[in-house]
């Protein structure tokens, strides 16, 4: 027997395998089904005019605010890192830098998310048209997106600069 038809045998018993055997997602017994509409979309779709659009907004912001809500407790921790360092007899002139960097950037995205909403929240979602709405709405979350991408650059700098600050510590105790 040559090798094309070996080829050949082994695959008509996979191509056989997989017309017998049921499909992956038919053995999962657990498995969800795909769509599931939640009871805030449910509320949304039987809303009047415009209250769709707005609630779909004001979770967006909540997430944002949310968002720089985490940023805020990680630079506390930060912050406590560097205090411990410091305490140590560390030298942390860049990191305090970098610390006031982030800090600046997360009052600069908090006044983006508040001034975004107070927009936001003054249109009206039921007479003015949707796609204008939508633009208005798509212009603020932009300006709050570069905000927030801002204040994660410099968090993630100053969190390499402080990893890298406690990785030489590490390395000078344990040389001496």
């Amino acid at each position: 027997m040559n090798i094309p038809a070996r080829v050949f045998g082994i695959l008509l018993i996979v191509l056989a395998a997989s017309l017998i055997s049921p499909p992956v997602h038919a053995q999962s017994p657990t498995r969800k089904p795909l769509l599931r509409p939640s009871k805030m979309m449910e509320r949304m779709m039987n809303g009047e005019k415009g209250q769709k659009i707005q609630a779909v907004v004001e979770r967006l912001f909540s997430k944002f605010e949310n968002r720089a809500a985490q940023y805020e407790q990680f630079l506390e921790r930060v912050q406590s890192r560097r205090d411990k360092l410091a305490s140590s007899g560390k030298d942390t002139s860049k990191l305090d830098a970098f610390l006031t960097t982030a800090k600046g950037n997360l009052l600069l995205a908090k006044d983006a998310i508040t001034e975004a909403k107070t927009v936001v929240d003054g249109l009206d979602y039921a007479s003015e048209n949707k796609k204008d709405v939508r633009e208005k709405v798509m212009a603020e979350v932009k300006k709050v997106r570069a905000a927030m991408t801002t204040l994660h650059t410099s968090m993630s700098q100053t969190v390499r600069l402080l990893k890298s600050t406690q990785d030489v510590n590490k390395k000078g105790t344990s040389e001496e």
